[in-house]
């Protein structure tokens, strides 16, 4: 695996460790066995060549989270380059997947959004900016439910900026929550020179661009549960994305039942899960131990995905000019896509 993607793992690996830990009986795997696990890892760059028994093998840069990579296999000449997932956006914290400039002969290619096509990026920046300051100047809080890692660096960076353009929010504070959220700026701190060309410039500036001005930890749930009424407008990245526990489905909870508030779900949903039950509009939510809460908040939906979309596969494949193509999902979306080509 490239570099970053080593200190990801194991941060996430420890943290599923840590609440999948109902008995040890129930336990897939310990701490003892992240740590050999770790320790076996072989790290290398993009565009390094290793060989195993004669095959050969080199990663690119897949612009999907920090160290993504699309793996390209060389058998007896012929090459296969299996995409996983990648993006070919650019946006403010990654650059976008790279496009190999040797003949690819099979490419086996990420399809998860089919014929579907993303907002254009500036487009869905100034939607959620504004969405964001409508909840604020309103004098409510506003909830972006996210996950730790990827897109909840992207946000932090549109809101800094944002805020930094806009006088009249400097006062109101942004917290982010996640448990493990001050260790994925510590390896976006270390791995600086791997995100985007304007990351790296504020960087060369002899700016850290992960010491954000306007952004700050959120003190535990409860020192804020005794704030909130203090603080009044803000906006609070919280885990997780879903709204399924933890953190963001408290605050969710807590917030949902007031109209001035908002709540702005930036990230995928998956059916059964609160987020995807709040795409229908409903006037209360049961949860699971029977209570209800009703949904008087303005609640949007705004994907800030990290997965290539219809024109930016079908470019992709023109300019590889790949002899075969095949796709790395199965399902509607997949078909949907191949019935296009």
């Amino acid at each position: 695996m490239t570099h970053p993607t080593r200190p990801i793992c194991k941060m996430l690996w420890h943290d599923y460790s840590r609440v999948s830990k109902i008995a040890a009986e129930d336990q897939i795997f310990s701490s003892e066995d992240i740590n050999k696990t770790v320790e076996q890892i072989e790290l290398l760059d993009y565009h390094e060549e290793r060989s195993f028994r004669g095959i050969k093998f080199a990663c690119y840069r897949a612009g999907h989270v920090l160290g993504a990579a699309m793996f390209m296999i060389n058998i007896g000449g012929i090459r296969v380059l299996y995409t996983g997932d990648y993006s070919r956006e650019e946006d403010r914290h990654l650059p976008q997947a790279e496009i190999p400039n040797v003949r690819i002969h099979v490419l086996i290619v990420e399809s998860t959004y089919g014929v579907m096509n993303h907002e254009p990026r500036e487009q869905r920046e100034m939607r959620f900016t504004n969405s964001v300051h409508q909840i604020v100047r309103q004098g409510g809080k506003c909830l972006l439910p996210v996950f730790a890692l990827g897109r909840a660096q992207e946000i932090l960076l549109i809101l800094e900026d944002y805020w930094e353009r806009n006088s009249d929010l400097h006062e109101i504070p942004i917290f982010y929550n996640s448990p493990m959220a001050t260790k994925c700026l510590r390896i976006f701190e270390t791995y600086t020179n791997m995100c985007s060309a304007s990351v790296q410039e504020q960087a060369n500036r002899c700016n850290n661009p992960w010491v954000l001005k306007y952004i700050q930890n959120m003190p535990d749930r409860h020192s804020f549960a005794q704030l909130e009424s203090e603080i009044g407008a803000c906006v609070v990245l919280a885990a997780p994305g879903m709204l399924q526990s933890g953190a963001s489905r408290e605050l969710f909870e807590s917030w949902a039942p007031e109209k001035k508030n908002g709540v702005i779900v930036t990230g995928y949903s998956v059916p059964g899960t609160l987020a995807n039950e709040l795409k229908s509009d409903p006037e209360t939510v049961t949860l699971n131990d029977g209570r209800k809460v009703n949904v008087r908040a303005t609640v949007k939906f705004m994907s800030f995905s990290a997965h290539s979309d219809y024109n930016q596969t079908s470019e992709f494949i023109r300019r590889l000019k790949a002899n075969v193509v095949a796709s790395s999902l199965s399902g509607a979306s997949a078909d949907s896509f191949h019935r296009t080509h």
